[in-house]
């Protein structure tokens, strides 16, 4: 994460961004220097890189997703954490032990597919219900990430 923040500053500041990136604004969970999880603001067209809200152990390390109605899913080894919009980190909802998921992404049916060790599953914000989909098949050794 921190290596891809990195490259994404880079580029800004040394190649300047396309007129078709412009005004578009990303999120990130990074670490701050004191060790404590924080959310970014990363303005792409300016290159400004900001601190959202208080720093908060409700903010977990691994991914970040940002749901249609706001709120965002915030995911590590520790659980999955539900919490208002930023720059709030209060809790909507929580999962009630750590589920070892690193990623997940938002899919056009609204559902949140998360990833684990174990397999795939999937978030359902309506209902904050989360459905184990099945297990990587036996040849893969592991998976970091998805995308849609």
């Amino acid at each position: 994460m921190k290596h891809q923040f990195i490259r994404l500053l880079l580029l800004c500041l040394l190649g300047g961004v396309s007129s078709e990136v412009g005004a578009q604004i990303l999120y990130a969970t990074a670490v701050n220097s004191g060790g404590v999880a924080i959310i970014l603001r990363v303005n792409v067209a300016t290159c400004e890189v900001c601190e959202v809200g208080p720093v908060s152990p409700n903010v977990g390390t691994d991914d970040l997703v940002l749901l249609p109605d706001g709120t965002t899913l915030n995911i590590d080894a520790g659980g999955i954490r539900r919490l208002e919009a930023p720059p709030s980190v209060d809790i909507i909802w929580q999962t009630g032990n750590p589920q070892r998921y690193l990623s997940g992404q938002l899919a056009p049916n609204g559902l949140v597919y998360l990833v684990s060790p174990a397999g795939l599953a999937a978030y359902n914000p309506a209902n904050n219900s989360i459905t184990f989909i099945g297990p990587w098949p036996a040849s893969v050794g592991g998976v970091g990430d998805i995308f849609i």
